[in-house]
């Protein structure tokens, strides 16, 4: 209850040159959005961050909310790296009419959260696009909200990645670390058959180490860490055409998954 909501409103289009400029800018603005969630990691309570499409409004907003006292701050740390943004207090929106049909879902990892998501530095196109796109399908009288609420993470989730950063290089592979636990331990059971001699022993414990699953770790232990929470939501005159909406809204974070590492699972809400 002690939270306010602030628009944020930027310049429909940005002039570009040429598809590599296209691209090398995209990365920029980009690059602006990761310095302000770092800034932000200074920042003990939750931020929230939303588009939406409210009832009764053809447009697409941009929102970001956060304790009264302290917008301001928040203000002051978007406009300093998106100086074109206009950022102002706004009146709460409702995305929902009596009689409409609502459909939700919310997102979680599908791995450990020591392995990362695919970042913007890999992006072949902009996951944002298929994000927004889904809310052209919004009609008159409906209305669709994505939320992402972020919280800066506690000490804890730093040591759980080192440990498995140390143990990478120690030769621990993805498997070892990450994969299923398996119900038998059939290679215990012939340990206690055939029991090995020291050579196999020192053989064994020469591991080749995973350059690959050790860089990824090493770059997300580096990354600011949070606490996340990630809803969609849509209230639709119709059942089909609210879940119609809802898939779309999905799909825009297929982009997002790396599936050599990390991705997220969608989760349904019943009910």
């Amino acid at each position: 209850m002690h939270y306010k909501l602030l628009s944020i409103r930027v310049p429909k289009e940005i002039n570009l040159d040429s598809k590599v400029e296209d691209q090398r800018k995209i990365a920029e603005i980009i690059s602006a959005s990761e310095q302000i969630i770092a800034s932000l990691a200074q920042y003990k309570n939750p931020i929230v961050f939303e588009i939406a499409s409210p009832i009764g409004s053809n447009e697409i907003y941009f929102y970001v909310s956060c304790l009264k006292k302290e917008q301001e701050f928040v203000k002051k740390i978007i406009t300093a790296f998106y100086p074109f943004a206009e950022v102002e207090e706004v009146d709460d929106y409702s995305i929902f009419a009596p009689k409409n049909y609502t459909a939700a879902s919310y997102l979680h990892l599908e791995k450990s959260y020591s392995l990362p998501l695919k970042t913007y530095q890999h992006f072949e196109n902009d996951p944002l696009n298929a994000i927004v796109n889904a809310f052209s399908h919004i009609d008159q009288g409906e209305g669709a909200a994505m939320q992402v609420i972020i919280k800066p993470a506690g000490g804890y989730a730093k040591k759980k990645i080192m440990k498995d950063l140390q143990d990478a290089r120690k030769g621990k592979s993805y498997n070892d670390l990450f994969g299923k636990i398996a119900i038998v331990d059939t290679n215990l059971l012939l340990k206690t058959i055939n029991p090995e001699t020291e050579e196999e022993k020192k053989f064994k414990e020469i591991k080749p180490v995973d350059e690959t699953l050790v860089k990824n770790l090493e770059f997300k232990v580096s990354s600011p860490l949070f606490e996340t929470n990630i809803r969609l939501l849509v209230s639709s005159h119709d059942k089909y055409h609210a879940n119609f909406v809802l898939s779309h809204l999905e799909s825009g974070f297929s982009e997002i998954n790396m599936p050599s590492m990390n991705g997220f699972k969608i989760k349904r809400v019943s009910s």
